[in-house]
Formats: structure tokens, sequence, C-alpha cells
């Protein structure tokens, strides 16, 4: 993890990645704005600002893929972890703050506390003008068509700023929310002219409502609204919207975000009306999270009771941040532990994965996949486990499919293909708190990459079952990999698939992967805890799984989380230098995969290193200092 500066004045970005938006926000509100990249290039944007007493930082956007793409959730959880990681390290911040609101994470990092939160928007690169339009709830469409024929008047540009201006005072005022300066407003304008839309409609020269939004082909948000007290002609603000949907499409703009939407129930509030609002445009609800941290936990503690006591000698109500909002809905106060918080999540709907792909201007197919595995060292008859990331691998045609071919091809019909199909829900630790949680291992999808659920669901694929770690594979000794996991006595141990995969002579595989996400190193931890003291928590914990349509306990062993933030995936360090010594020892080997790298390592031979390292007191959770 790195901080590097401002990309460029790449459309493919969001606005905040434009210089001359980091310029504004330094002039405007004294905030710097950085931006931290990993191994991957993957970026996210950052404020930075400090009070007399504590250090900030606030995350503007999800982190994207170097052609700007959001990441699948794994990824963008393995970023957030190693970002919060560099921050503790470099002492960067004692408190990152909510995200902006228009920021929907799809997932958290450890520790944090999070709450659901959602966004509306339109997908402009999907729809044709005549599909947006028809997309329409029936009375927009009908407003929109009175407006017109009322000739309601429509205007961009700077000279709307005052009339926006106006309406905007009165509309923050009515709802009782901070209202930011005019100049403001005119030093966004000035700052990025060509990359704002301010527009005004107007009735009899009387403007009834405006928008205030920054924008680039990346995607629009509608950042700032304001409409008069008694709007004098129906569907004047529909029309101003749906015509600048119309001006964002014609300039390639590719999403149009209402920004923010409660999750939870918001009947009989403004905000019903407001949301309602955002989905009558054929808009569609995107779910995720907002979240925030404190790393500094003392200092943030003294901070806030010297705040508390400051507001109640003044009698002022301190203002609530979404999240603490919304805890405050489930009766989760401050005074709640932090795990308790933490532990609170809800379910939601996995997204898309399809548009998360990186971008390559050549195509890879099978052939050259199979090359590359043939070259790397992969054999006919071997046994192989595969972690991989799709998005890191390149524009492969046919996707997913067309890997999970070429390996079964390379392999041959003597060989075993293995993936893992993990259910747990951001922790082993989390899933046992789960009450609903059920390990179906017919239906349940797997969390670990593109790649690994396409082969699930595949025929004469076998899946284990266990609770978060069961494997799926296919081959002829399948079926002997995959049983026992249910009655092993550990996770990763004596007759586990890992085990089995190891007695077979296999293989570990990564594609597009560093040596970090992987689950074998703990298949030694379970055979020799003796060396691994204190890896596990005392006592197993009961998950339920679906055997035969009957619900059954299977007790698993779970990591101490203290352990979770100091292992080899968490730890560039430690990777880095478990990586050179089994490229030293000749165990490990890389090389070419699609656009990307591929690694592999023969299980007995790490098995065995491992244990060697174990007892000089090296493992993935510690390595020599430099």
């Amino acid at each position: 993890m790195r901080i590097i500066n401002i990309l460029s004045d790449n459309d493919a970005f969001p606005y905040f990645f434009l210089k001359e938006y980091a310029s504004f926000k330094k002039s405007s509100e004294g905030k710097n704005i950085i931006y931290f990249e990993d191994l991957f290039g993957n970026v996210m944007p950052v404020k930075l600002w400090r009070n007399k007493f504590l250090k900030f930082l606030q995350p503007i956007y999800p982190p994207l893929s170097p052609e700007g793409k959001r990441l699948i959730e794994r990824d963008e959880q393995y970023f957030l972890n190693k970002f919060i990681i560099h921050v503790e390290e470099k002492k960067m911040a004692h408190r990152i703050v909510q995200p902006e609101n228009f920021a929907i994470f799809h997932s958290v990092p450890r520790n944090s506390v999070y709450v659901p939160f959602g966004t509306y928007y339109l997908d402009l690169e999907k729809h044709s003008e005549v599909e947006l339009f028809k997309n329409l709830h029936s009375k927009n469409r009908n407003v929109i068509r009175n407006a017109e024929k009322n000739n309601v008047n429509l205007k961009y540009g700077k000279e709307c700023i005052e009339d926006f201006y106006l309406m905007y005072k009165q509309t923050m005022n009515r709802s009782d929310m901070y209202c930011q300066s005019i100049s403001y407003f005119n030093d966004f304008y000035n700052k990025l002219p060509q990359n704002i839309l301010c527009g005004v409609a107007y009735y009899n020269n009387i403007p009834q409502g405006g928008l205030f939004l920054p924008f680039t082909k990346f995607g629009a948000f509608y950042l700032y609204g304001s409409s008069k007290e008694k709007i004098e002609i129906n569907g004047a603000i529909n029309y101003l919207h749906w015509n600048t949907i119309k001006l964002l499409k014609a300039k390639g703009v590719k999403r149009y975000d209402f920004v923010g939407a409660r999750l939870s129930d918001v009947s009989g509030t403004k905000l019903a009306g407001i949301q309602q609002f955002k989905e009558r445009f054929g808009s569609e609800l995107e779910t995720g999270f907002l979240w925030k941290q404190d790393i500094g936990k003392v200092e943030c503690a003294l901070f806030d009771e010297a705040s508390r006591i400051r507001y109640k000698l003044k009698k002022v109500t301190p203002l609530l941040d979404i999240i603490d909002e919304e805890l405050m809905k489930k009766n989760i106060t401050h005074k709640a532990s932090l795990s308790k918080r933490v532990m609170w999540r809800v379910a939601k709907e996995k997204q898309s994965i399809n548009k998360q792909f990186r971008t390559f201007k050549k195509g890879i197919d099978e052939n050259e996949l199979v090359d590359n595995l043939e070259s790397a060292g992969i054999k006919n008859g071997d046994t192989i486990m595969v972690h991989s990331s799709l998005s890191k691998v390149g524009n492969i045609k046919g996707g997913a499919a067309t890997v999970i071919n070429a390996l079964l091809k390379q392999i041959g019909a003597s060989g075993n293909l293995v993936f893992p199909s993990y259910t747990y829900i951001n922790s082993m630790e989390h899933t046992s708190e789960e009450k609903k949680y059920v390990f179906n291992p017919l239906t349940m999808p797997s969390n670990v990459g593109v790649i690994s659920e396409e082969f699930r669901k595949w025929n004469n694929v076998r899946r284990s079952i266990h609770s978060t770690h069961s494997v799926v594979a296919y081959g002829p000794m399948a079926k002997e990999i995959t049983e026992g996991h249910l009655n092993a006595d550990t996770n990763f141990g004596l007759n586990t698939p890992f085990h089995k995969i190891r007695e077979l002579k296999g293989k570990i595989v990564g594609l597009g992967i560093n040596i970090g996400p992987v689950t074998i190193y703990h298949s030694v931890e379970d055979f020799f805890p003796e060396l691994f003291h204190d890896i596990y928590l005392p006592d197993p914990v009961p998950i339920k799984v679906l055997v035969n349509e009957k619900k059954l306990l299977k007790s698993i062993y779970i990591h101490d989380p203290k352990f979770h933030s100091v292992r080899i995936d968490k730890n560039e360090a430690i990777e880095l230098w478990l990586r050179n010594h089994f490229k030293e020892k000749g165990i490990l080997h890389e090389s070419p995969f699609g656009a990307s790298a591929m690694w592999w390592m023969d299980i007995q031979e790490l098995f065995d290193e491992l244990i060697s390292l174990a007892k000089r007191g090296i493992s993935i959770y510690q390595v020599p200092a430099k």
C-alpha cells in the first residue's frame, strides 16, 4: 500500500480524481485529497485533515481498478484491510469517519462500525433514451409531459448558480440541515467548469427547482438539489432531472447516481418521499455499507467525551452521522461494545460481477491459457487446488468458464481440479454469530472469486460439507477428496480435503493473486498444534449445515481474531519475506498467466518447509525483522 499523486484527467474515473477537484477541496475546506494504491494498482481516494486534537481520514469512494472499475467484494475487503493496516502503521489518522453518502461499499474492513446503506442509480450506458423514458414511473412520465406542455423553461450554466442557491438555502433551512455558502458553489464551478451541471427549472420566469452535480464519463452525482417551498407547476423538477439525464447520456456519461438511500424503514418521514422520487425514475437500488473506524481509540474516546461536555454546556444537540442514526434505530448506542457493532450485519444481494472484469485491448483465449499452464509446469494427471482472481488475469474470452476449461484440459482426464468454495460472512467468528446462517452445499454460493463460483455450478462437481470452508472438486478422486469433511475433527487437518490433496501429491496454484490468501497454510497448524500455540479460540462453535435436507450442527474451531490483522494475507512484509524464501528454496514457481501471473507450489514441499520454519519461530504470522 502506498500514497500516489493525483492520477489524471481521465474521464474513466469519477470527478474526485481530477486535480482541479483536489485543489478546490484544499482551498474551500482545507482538506487534502490523497490516493491509496495497492500492489495491483487499485486506488481509493481519501480526504485528510486535522483539527486541534485529532487527525481524520474520510474515504470518498470505494477502491477502483486501474481501469476505473469497481472491485469484486473479496478484493475490495482485502484492499480495505490493507488500507487500515497502512494507516495504523504510518499513524496517519486517529479516526476514519463515515464515507461520503454516495460511496456504497460492498464490503467493510474488520473491526469497523458499519450499517447497511444504498443508492439509487440509472445505468445510462445500458439503456437507450427511449428505454430510460419507458422505465420511468407512469406518474413521472405524465408530470414531465405536463411541465413540457406548460412551457417550463430549463437553463444550465454558471448564471443559474444564484437562483439555484436561493432555493438551496431555503431547502436546507426547511430540513434543518447544514448549508454551504454561495461562494462554495461558485468556486466549485470555477474549478471544474467542464464537469459541472448547474440547472434550474423556471415557470413564468420564477425558479421552481434546481440541481448542482459534478460528472465525468464515469458517472454523475446528484449532490445538491433545491426546490421552491411551493412549486407552482407540477413536474417542473422531474422535467429538470429528465432533461439532465438526457444531456448526460449525450455526453457519454455512464451512470446517474441519485446519491444515498436508507435501507431501514423510513415510512412517514421526509426521506420516504425523497427516496420514492429517486425510485420513480426507473432507477436501480445498489445496496452495500457505510463504515467508520477509530484507529486511536484512547484519543477518540477523550475527544468524544470532551465534545459531549461542550455540547451539553452549550445546550446544543450534536449532529449524528448516518451510521449513528441507523444504529440508534436498532437500539445500538455508542456504549455498546465494538464487537457487538461489528457482528451486526444484514443480508444483502450479491452485486453483479460481470462488470468488475478488467478490460484489456487483447482478448485471451483458452489455447493461450493452456500454453501458460504447460510452460508453468502444470502437467497431465496433476491434482491442483486453485486460488484465483478473474479480474486480475485479463480479458478472458468466455470468462471464468474458459479458465476452468483450460485447467481441465491441461491436467487431463486423470487429473483432479479443486477450488475453495468458502461461504463465511466476513470471518468465521462473524459467521458463528449469524443466527440465520445455514450452510447449504447445494445452493450456497462461493464468496472467494468468480471462477470458484462458476466451477461450483458445473455438472459432476462435488462439494465437501463444512460450515465455512467447503471445497469443490472434479476428477476421478473428487469423491474421495470431498468426503469426510463434515466429520473431520479439524477444519484443515486429518481427513479434510486439504489433507487428501496433499496425500495425492497435489499442487497449490494461484492465478492472478499473491501467495497471501492461501488456506493450505492452516493445514500445518491443524496437524502440528504444538508448534502453533493459541492460534484458535479454546472452544469449538456449532454452526448449522444442511445434510439431506436436515439441519445439523457442525462444530468448528475459530482462529483467534488477534491473528487476523498480522497474518500473511494482511501483511505485505510477511508475504514478501515468505515469497522470497520459498523462491530461494525452489518451492515457489512463478510464470505468466493471461495478462497477469501465476504461481504454484508442491503442497508436501510447502508443508515440510512450513514445519521447519515454525520450529525456528517463523510462520505466516511472524517473520524475521529486516
